[in-house]
């Protein structure tokens, strides 16, 4: 995997998620601006997770169309894992 991508990828994936677990328990409150915020918490790391997941596929060597996977979130991660990474060693 080229390394650049690389970063971008752990710091799109690990902070999205973080971001749609603690917007998720947010989103649980009682209180109106809370939940919104919650909500948009939640919403940020979803395009973050994607974010991550087309640097993880174009540093793989494939389209960062493959980034779609990240509508699957932690699933589309699994899927997108077990591709051969065409970039080895690069």
């Amino acid at each position: 995997m080229i390394e650049e991508y690389r970063r971008k990828t752990n710091i799109g994936v690990s902070s999205g998620i973080v971001a749609q677990v603690l917007g998720y328990f947010l989103t649980f409150s009682q209180i109106g601006i809370i939940m919104w915020i919650g909500a948009l918490l939640a919403w940020g790391g979803f395009l973050l997770v994607m974010w991550g997941l087309f640097n993880y596929a174009k540093g793989k060597g494939y389209s960062g169309l493959w980034g779609l996977l990240g509508l699957l979130s932690v699933f589309g991660l699994a899927i997108l894992a077990f591709f051969p990474d065409k970039k080895k060693g690069v």
